[in-house]
């Protein structure tokens, strides 16, 4: 923009927000964990944690003004970048987490993380690794702030917005920079606290005017608070800029009562996100599917969206671990259904079925009265979330039903299911309940589960082969090929693919491989991303820890588990093994093995 315009801009921006009212009143925040929902208050709160928000940028200036909130002296010494909510050795990691890390290369695979990590083992061990109190890498170039905006970026993109509140409220503003107050800002709005979140827009407008977040949020925040005129003065000012959203200026000129095109969806955030949940409007499909997953939890509890999007969304998020397995429950449980529905769902073998024939399965295993009834819909819905890989999902949402039910003679069929559910999630116990079962009835072969029980550390007494492995993977579990495939057969790769999995975090190696050259179908080409597992093996002896998570996490991604490489698979495994994470490799690896048929 010129700088007259720019000029223009500031004067009536600063105007607005020095004469518009603050409204004090707090609204009732969307509550996204029934359990646990935020209470209304009187006035503003600075995030979670409950302290005020620290001093507004138009108080910086002067040292008369009151400091509010965690006063700079009370850090001791500590330096803002790296401070965190967990203390070091509480979460696992040390002060010394990001040692030998360059900063930039670090704030680069920060903003790598991706929303929808396949693995929701590394998901937790990032968010972790992120909320750790550790020193920070030297800001050698005067960019102080700049790792903080970084971490509470990665945050957001996690589907974490709860916690960059909690972080945040631990930082004095002083050390906080404009993306860091912008993703306090869009935290807040997903969280449904829409005043605290216009208090800083109004606290940080003047300094932040000529970004366009900022003029967008004080327009919806105007709009809000009924300031209808200066709204509109705002969105011709961003017209004339050439900054206008066209998704932003439909939903604002609809929000303060006015008639609007519905318009393209550019990119969806929580501005938008904020809008339509007030306006009780319709999100748009190009919505849902551009969100991010910081988004995803207020999309589905407190948006306006169709059964199969909602559904679907649900089970991703759920999926992804950015929210928990009853919120996933009470999606199934409140989809309208029709007896018919239920019934075809429990009429067919499950196959790649959508979310709604996965409401219609936990409906009946709900509402069953006899145990029988609610195995079979289980079985079934579990089966279904296997091969649509939504298993994670389906499995946090069903896990209430699964427990009880206890093991008996006539559900021996059935014990299979129970049995690697169990496993997966580590309750030893009642698998080998069921395990028992199903050997006693000779209703299934309980060595299919031994990939499983190796690799999560149940079964250390006896091996697994390459044979045993290519017979026990379900073939109705589809596997996506890479670019190895075409001389392999699902079973042969996801054996193979297993096996690497076992090497990489067992004390003793199976020891095959140089067995296996001699079988040349097997000796496909491996595709994997050489420099990230180049610059890993480099981490890992060196120690650079937090580098050498977030380049696992980059090598992982948002792909599928079953669709990683024999070498992506080992290399991660062996990157978390060398970095000490050795129960953390065996419940990723535990995941690949389940994406795989096992």
């Amino acid at each position: 923009m010129t700088r007259a315009v720019g000029r223009i801009i500031a004067a009536s921006i600063f105007a607005l927000a020095a004469t518009a009212p603050v409204v004090l009143g707090q609204d009732k925040p969307v509550s996204l964990v029934p359990a646990a929902p935020e209470a209304a208050t009187d006035a503003p709160t600075g995030g979670a944690a409950g302290e005020p928000l620290p001093p507004a940028a138009g108080e910086l200036g002067s040292d008369s003004q009151p400091k509010q909130g965690i006063e700079v002296d009370a850090l001791g010494g500590s330096d803002p970048d790296g401070l965190g909510i967990l203390p070091p050795g509480e979460s696992g990691f040390g002060p010394d987490l990001w040692d030998g890390g360059r900063r930039d290369t670090l704030i680069a695979l920060l903003a790598r993380v991706e929303g929808a990590l396949a693995s929701p083992v590394l998901r937790g061990l990032l968010e972790r690794m992120l909320l750790t109190t550790a020193t920070a890498p030297v800001a050698t170039d005067g960019r102080a702030g700049d790792f903080l905006a970084a971490r509470v970026g990665a945050l957001l993109t996690l589907g974490r917005p709860e916690k960059v509140l909690d972080l945040l409220a631990r930082i004095p503003r002083a050390h906080q920079i404009e993306a860091t107050m912008r993703g306090r800002v869009e935290a807040l709005l997903v969280r449904g606290l829409y005043d605290d979140a216009c208090r800083i827009v109004r606290q940080e407008i003047v300094a932040y005017h000529a970004e366009t977040f900022w003029a967008q949020a004080l327009i919806f925040c105007q709009i809000h608070a009924d300031e209808i005129d200066q709204a509109m003065l705002g969105l011709d000012l961003l017209r004339e800029t050439g900054s206008e959203d066209q998704l932003f200026a439909s939903l604002a000129f609809r929000f303060a009562g006015g008639e609007a095109d519905e318009a393209p969806v550019a990119r969806a955030g929580a501005l938008h996100l904020a809008m339509m949940r007030l306006m009780d409007e319709s999100v748009p499909e190009d919505f849902v599917n551009m969100a991010p997953a910081y988004l995803w939890t207020g999309l589905v509890v407190g948006a306006k969206l169709g059964t199969e999007a909602k559904l679907d969304l649900a089970e991703r998020a759920a999926a992804a671990g950015v929210m928990p397995g009853d919120l996933l429950a009470a999606a199934y449980a409140g989809t309208t259904l029709s007896a018919e529905e239920r019934a075809a769902a429990l009429a067919v073998e499950p196959a790649r079925g959508g979310p709604r024939e996965r409401a219609s399965l936990f409906q009946a295993a709900e509402s069953s009265q006899l145990d029988i009834a609610k195995a079979e819909a289980l079985g079934r819905l579990l089966k279904s979330g296997r091969i649509a890989g939504r298993y994670e999902a389906v499995l946090a949402a069903t896990l209430p039903l699964l427990e009880s039910l206890e093991p008996r003679v006539d559900l021996a069929w059935f014990a299979e299911t129970p049995a690697r559910a169990f496993i997966h999630i580590g309750q030893f116990e009642r698998a080998r309940s069921w395990l028992r079962l199903a050997e006693r009835a000779a209703e299934t072969n309980a060595g299919d589960l031994r990939p499983m029980l190796h690799l999560r550390g149940a079964a250390p007494e006896s091996s697994v082969s390459f044979p045993d492995l290519v017979n026990a993977r379900d073939p109705a579990i589809p596997t996506t090929a890479g670019e190895e495939a075409p001389a392999l057969d699902d079973s042969s790769r996801s054996a193979l693919t297993v096996l690497a999995a076992l090497e990489a975090v067992l004390e003793t190696a199976p020891g095959e491989w140089s067995d296996l050259i001699a079988d040349s179908g097997l000796l496909a080409p491996a595709s994997a991303d050489g420099i990230l597992i180049l610059a890993l093996r480099n981490a890992a002896e060196e120690g650079r820890l937090g580098e050498g998570l977030l380049l696992i996490a980059a090598l992982i991604g948002e792909r599928g588990l079953a669709e990683l490489s024999i070498i992506e698979v080992n290399a991660a495994l062996r990157g978390l093994v060398d970095f000490g994470l050795i129960e953390e490799a065996r419940l990723v690896g535990a995941e690949i093995a389940l994406a795989h048929g096992y």
